[in-house]
């Protein structure tokens, strides 16, 4: 659960250091907090002990894929209103928007434009709060 007064905290999880770095410092610049796992096995550890609002992860990560990830993270009564999104790298701009009417709504190309992505953020967040009110 997000604390009073505190920014949001997301989880970024993927085994591309180099784009995490990326995706962390302009988060952080917008304003959230931040953790970051280069993998599952990580970030199981981080959302059980630091609760974060909301996980990002890789879709296609080894050892634990992100569907599998979400699904522990869903049935865990402590950890089961944190938001996931899923992030694809081999996913094209052009097919994101067939694959959003087809799968999940919360799979993104990791070509998502940051500005959209932060949008997406927000409104997960905002559905987080919701449900917790």
């Amino acid at each position: 659960m997000q604390k009073k007064n505190l920014p949001p905290l997301i989880l970024l999880v993927d085994s591309d250091y180099d784009w995490i770095k990326q995706l962390s410092n302009y988060l952080t610049a917008k304003g959230f907090r931040i953790l970051t796992a280069l993998s599952s096995k990580q970030a199981l550890g981080l959302v059980f002990s630091k609760k974060p609002n909301l996980v990002i992860i890789d879709l296609f990560m080894p050892e634990i894929d992100g569907q599998t990830l979400k699904d522990i993270i869903s049935i865990n009564p402590e950890t089961m209103n944190i938001q996931v999104l899923f992030l694809d790298s081999k996913l094209s701009k052009e097919q994101y928007g067939d694959y959003q009417s087809i799968q999940d709504k919360d799979v993104l190309s990791k070509q998502i434009e940051t500005n959209e992505l932060v949008c997406k953020i927000i409104n997960k967040i905002k559905l987080l709060t919701e449900t917790s009110t």
